[in-house]
């Protein structure tokens, strides 16, 4: 007969810790490459992450135990982080109602700072191509037979833009 995994409760403390730890090696646990020496860094990492772990704890947790509660704990965020959002888009960008015990806060605010494109998304930079676009530009097409691509000239100071 096969055994039944029971519950594990997590304090906010255990929360923390694993959370601390897993900043230590974050740059190997939020690697998104997916070659197979780079899963075995990461299995092998989770072991060191539980032994570290389970050196300070009467109660032992597996490796996959941990992972486990790592990616609950970065789906919460996420969905607070969205949740916080959509009450910012409400009140038209005004006061928001936060109702979130402030030990969970310190401990989102560590999960966002190692998953923080995950959680904002990447922001739009403002480069050259932006300044364009405010600015008068002709587009004519390239007079090669081939047309290759369009070319963009600025009407100021006749420089020229393969697109």
């Amino acid at each position: 007969m096969a055994t039944k995994n029971k519950r594990i409760v997590y304090s906010d403390a255990d929360c923390h810790r694993l959370v601390d730890i897993i900043i230590t090696y974050r740059n190997v646990i939020e690697c998104k490459k997916i070659a197979a020496t780079t899963w075995k860094e990461k299995n092998a990492t989770w072991q060191k992450i539980a032994q570290i772990y389970n050196s300070g704890t009467t109660e032992p947790r597996t490796a996959d135990q941990l992972r486990c509660k790592y990616d609950n704990l970065k789906k919460d965020v996420r969905k607070y982080d969205a949740q916080k959002r959509q009450s910012s888009y409400r009140t038209g960008g005004g006061p928001t109602i936060d109702e979130l015990k402030a030990i969970l806060k310190l401990l989102y605010d560590k999960i966002k700072s190692i998953i923080s494109f995950s959680v904002d998304g990447l922001e739009p930079s403002q480069g050259a191509s932006d300044m364009l676009v405010e600015s008068n530009i002709v587009i004519e097409p390239e007079s090669s037979s081939h047309n290759e691509g369009v070319v963009a000239s600025h009407e100021c100071n006749d420089q020229y833009i393969i697109v």
